[in-house]
This record gives C-alpha cells, structure tokens and sequence, in this order.
C-alpha cells in the first residue's frame, strides 16, 4: 500500500489518528476529565509511588488538567486503531483518486466561431 498510494496513505493515517485525538482532547479537557482525578485512582491501586518512582516525580507532583486530558485522549484515540488502519487502506485509494482529478487542470471549452 505505502508503494503505491506513498504519502497519500500516511496522511490519510495520520489524519485519522489527530482527528480522534484532538476531539477526545477537546472533550476532556472542555468537562474537565468529567472529574476524574488519576492520582486517586492509582494510590486506591497501591501503584502511586512505584508510577512515580518509575517516571521519577516527587511524590507530590500533580498534573495539570490538560496533561490528564491528553493521556485520556491519547488513549481513546490508540482504542481507535482496529478501525483506523482498515479506513485507511479503504480510504487510500479514493484520497489519491480524489487529488489526482483536482491536480489535472480543467479542460476548457473550446468555442467556435462561424
């Protein structure tokens, strides 16, 4: 496919893995992580100092709303991918068709006179 649809494919990919992102990304961070607070999710697990020692955070660092809010985005949208690379291989060639035809110039019409 990257042989013969080229950029085209990798474009259409990537566009349907930043369209889902920056929309779930809106979403978060627009409601607020709906009030999920992660933090507490991970110290309910007993996970929080292994997580933090692991990524080497002081033990009370806390991350900001729209960081919360790109790691729920980024997760729904890699949730995405069993339908993401099926659209893309069906999506490739219309793309490539698609540019094509608007890369040709119109052919004018020619006119007589008699």
């Amino acid at each position: 496919m990257l042989k013969e649809y080229g950029p085209i494919a990798i474009g259409v990919y990537a566009a349907l893995w930043i369209v889902p992102f920056g929309g779930l990304f809106q979403v978060f961070y627009a409601f607020d992580n709906f009030g999920h607070n992660p933090i507490s999710l991970l110290e309910y697990m007993g996970a929080k100092d292994y997580i933090y020692g692991v990524l080497q955070l002081p033990q009370d660092a806390r991350p900001e709303g729209w960081q919360i809010s790109g790691v729920y985005a980024y997760l729904g949208a890699e949730l995405l991918e069993p339908l993401r690379l099926p659209l893309s291989i069906w999506l490739a060639p219309r793309a490539k068709r698609w540019l094509s035809a608007r890369r040709q110039p119109a052919e004018k019409p020619t006119t007589t006179l008699s």
